[in-house]
């Protein structure tokens, strides 16, 4: 069972649809949604925060950094 919205979201698409695909096809589905929904994800639960809006020509993004920097620079049990 998915932990949160965007699990579950992502498991329910995938079991509606009705063709078989290869990984490569879903990644490229899911992937112009990917960075927004990740930081959203992150930013719920406290890594991160939004810090600034970058704007560009015709778009604007959100900067997000590290909630606690300490905590961004610890390695990752391996």
């Amino acid at each position: 069972m998915p932990v949160d919205a965007l699990g579950g979201w992502i498991l329910r698409w995938l079991e509606a649809e009705p063709l078989r695909r290869r990984v490569g096809t879903w990644l490229a589905l899911l992937a112009p949604r990917a960075h927004g929904q990740v930081a959203h994800r992150l930013a719920a639960a406290g890594v991160v925060r939004p810090r600034m809006v970058r704007r560009r020509l015709l778009t604007t993004a959100v900067v997000h950094v590290p909630a606690d920097m300490n905590r961004a620079a610890w390695a990752w049990p391996g």
